[in-house]
């Protein structure tokens, strides 16, 4: 079996070929919000991708905007990541609040593009 996915690039239609980078994990931190998104999509582009990565990309976006809407969630630069990990960590940031969880899949979204 593949363990690549292959994309047409924008570009000259070229295709893009996209190698997993991690196992598939049963993630949970958008479970809540299974009715508003495609949760299945998201979790999906999560084994192509560094999660270390992400994590220090939310964590930088969430600085630049914490101090416009002031809320109390915290999420921390990290230097090493799994599934499991990126996993919690994401749920403790989102703590089921609807609006960080668009906050945070628009960042996974917008770092997968």
């Amino acid at each position: 079996m593949n363990n690549y996915i292959v994309n047409n690039h924008i570009i000259d239609d070229k295709p893009l070929r996209l190698f997993k980078c991690n196992e598939n994990y049963n993630y949970t931190f958008l479970n809540n919000f299974k009715e508003y998104y495609d949760i299945l999509y998201i979790y999906n582009l999560l084994e192509y991708v560094n999660l270390k990565n992400i994590i220090n990309y939310i964590h930088l976006k969430w600085l630049k905007i914490n101090n416009i809407v002031s809320k109390n969630n915290k999420i921390e630069k990290i230097y090493n990541c799994d599934s499991k990990n990126f996993d919690e960590i994401l749920n403790r940031f989102i703590n089921n609040e609807y609006s960080i969880s668009i906050f945070t899949i628009n960042l996974i979204l917008r770092y997968n593009s």
